[in-house]
């Protein structure tokens, strides 16, 4: 089944008027699972909050990964896309059936297990935030993740949650929570599975800390890993020969907060070895938008203890494709089991998702009803390189 936010459960709709939505206040609720409804005054609280408000802009931005969808209806301001209305609220259907499953299998969610699953998700929130507005990243609508003031700070995932209206909230931790469940039938987490994990996959749990060089050309890069591998340290090679005053006054450091795993990734290596330079990668754009080369050196790793990322394993083994596989399969089979309807104006449902009704002339559709969209997107700064330094 399809995720429209692959972080939590999924967003709600509003009412469907031809190609766009309106806000609105009654009945019949926009769907119903199995006798739970959607009430349609949520669907409205939770629209309007993911698109007119910092914390659901962010948390939309997070769970498309950086690239919101069209929100805005053929109606103008004040309505809602129906692809993104069906979308939403398809998946609050979804995230109704993964608790409801897991009550047919006599799998409990207790308050305990409530309070960790959304400690959780506030940390798997907080985590994504970090990777969308890191420096030197150019994320559309990233700057929703960002709070406002002296001094400007990334968003915690606990205070997005605490700002999305509270039924929705509940939802999320309720889904995730029942998802655990689902997938914990199907996956090993004894000590022994997670400590095998861990040795098998130590670059996933290796923090590095890495130094980036910036010149203008090839050449000067070759030249430059020649001082290193003759035995130059990179901050000096970098007071020489680098063309970014700001990595000079770094001495070329730019952290320890990314894994070795991360870093032969956006690097496209197979394995980094500690001492050694890497590159040259190029061309790329300096931050004042100029041609160049980057050199990039692991000056040191910092391996995690595995009582630190035990939480960690245990979410990979839960999550591993084949189990998320096993699940999906599980929840699908117990929709077509289930009875499931749809507020028609949003379409029918069809065993996995919603069939949007045809869409009317023009002419026919309904103005707004007040209320205004902000841009989903904004303006990009110039790419600094694979790490995101500079």
């Amino acid at each position: 089944m399809k995720r429209l936010l692959r972080t939590a459960a999924a967003l709600c709709g509003a009412l469907v008027v031809g190609s766009s939505l309106t806000a609105c206040t009654v009945s019949p609720p926009a769907a119903r699972v199995n006798g739970e409804t959607v009430p349609m005054s949520m669907v409205n609280s939770v629209l309007h909050s993911l698109t007119a408000t910092q914390a659901g802009v962010c948390f939309l931005t997070v769970g498309a990964q950086g690239q919101v969808p069209n929100v805005v209806g053929a109606g103008g301001s004040g309505t809602y896309d129906t692809t993104f209305a069906d979308e939403v609220v398809d998946q609050m259907v979804i995230d109704r059936l993964y608790p409801q499953l897991a009550a047919v299998r006599h799998l409990r969610i207790t308050a305990a297990a409530q309070a960790q699953a959304r400690q959780s998700l506030a940390a798997s929130l907080t985590t994504q935030i970090g990777n969308l507005v890191q420096p030197g990243q150019a994320i559309p609508t990233a700057s929703a993740c960002i709070s406002t003031g002296k001094n400007p700070q990334p968003l915690t995932g606990a205070q997005v949650l605490d700002a999305l209206p509270a039924a929705f909230s509940a939802e999320l931790v309720r889904y995730n929570e029942a998802q655990n469940l689902l997938l914990a039938e199907g996956a090993d987490l004894s000590q022994q599975a997670i400590a095998s994990y861990y040795a098998a996959n130590k670059d996933q749990f290796t923090n590095a800390c890495v130094s980036q060089l910036t010149v203008g050309t090839q050449a000067a890069a070759s030249a430059a890993i020649a001082k290193l591998k003759a035995g130059a340290s990179f901050a000096s090679v970098v007071a020489s020969d680098s063309i970014d005053p700001q990595e000079q006054a770094a001495k070329g450091q730019i952290g320890c907060n990314q894994t070795v795993a991360y870093i032969s990734q956006q690097l496209q290596l197979t394995s980094v070895t500690v001492g050694q330079p890497l590159g040259p990668f190029g061309p790329v754009s300096s931050s004042t938008g100029a041609s160049a080369y980057l050199v990039y050196e692991v000056t040191s790793e910092q391996p995690q203890p595995l009582a630190q990322v035990e939480s960690q394993i245990r979410n990979d083994l839960l999550s591993s494709s084949t189990n998320q596989s096993r699940v999906a399969a599980e929840v699908l089979a117990f929709a077509g089991r289930s009875a499931i309807s749809v507020d028609p104006r949003f379409g029918t449902w069809n065993v996995s998702q919603i069939v949007a009704p045809r869409t009317p002339p023009p002419s026919t559709l309904l103005g707004a009803v007040g209320g205004t969209q902000p841009s989903p997107t904004g303006a990009t700064a110039p790419a600094i390189g694979p790490l995101g330094a500079g």
